[in-house]
């Protein structure tokens, strides 16, 4: 499960838009990170036990939205 928490691209390199809505706009200037990137980016660095416990709380939360 941890291994999710790699998976997103906290560096801003393209590789995430469109995941969560955003459209990819390459011509514009960057502003600060959206909130979620910012999160999973606070979320990296924090010990591998508390990541698990963030990756269990996540997962809870989109199956029960996922379930609706």
């Amino acid at each position: 499960m941890i291994e999710r928490v790699g998976e997103f691209d906290t560096e801003g390199a393209g590789h995430t838009s469109g995941v969560f809505g955003e459209k990819e706009q390459s011509s514009r200037k960057r502003g600060p990170a959206p909130r979620w990137q910012q999160q999973i980016e606070a979320v990296s660095h924090l010990p591998k036990a508390q990541q698990r416990f963030v990756v269990q709380m996540l997962d809870t939360v989109l199956t029960q939205a996922a379930s609706r």
